[in-house]
């Protein structure tokens, strides 16, 4: 996989707990280049400082090809009920929904193609987590946010 840009980012910890980041920008723009660099970057600030490093990031960025339509607000959101695969509910938020998705009452239409498509990248199989790495079964509801 190629990005547009890649970097490795440092998180360093003194002996009292605190932590700081460091983030480097790497020279690759190939995902598994970049993380053998990192490692190599660890090892070269591992050297270097006194604190420990509790942990290193690699991340990259890519830049689409994507323009805002118009009308699109920042401003604007839409939160979802989510149920877990693990028990209870949890929220999930996006900015700028399309507005094709609001009925007009406000809610969001969970029976959209591309709700659904959403919604099944966060099940069970999907390509996604929510917030700290839990499997949604299904959206409940969603609302535009006031």
């Amino acid at each position: 996989m190629s990005y547009n840009e890649c970097w490795v980012t440092f998180t360093f910890e003194d002996v009292y707990g605190r932590t700081k980041s460091k983030r480097v920008e790497l020279v690759t723009n190939v995902a598994a280049t970049a993380e053998l660099d990192a490692d190599a970057m660890y090892t070269v600030y591992d050297a270097v400082t006194e604190g420990g490093i509790s942990k290193y990031v690699v991340s990259g960025a890519k830049f689409p090809v994507s323009s805002p339509a118009a009308g699109s607000n920042v401003d604007a959101g839409v939160t979802v009920s989510c149920s877990l695969a693990a028990g209870g509910k949890a929220a999930l938020k996006w900015p700028m929904p399309d507005p094709a998705l609001i009925n007009p009452d406000g809610s969001l239409d969970l029976t959209d193609a591309a709700v659904v498509a959403l919604e099944e990248g966060y099940q069970a199989g999907g390509e996604a987590l929510l917030s700290d790495g839990e499997i949604v079964t299904a959206f409940i509801s969603g609302k535009l946010d006031k």
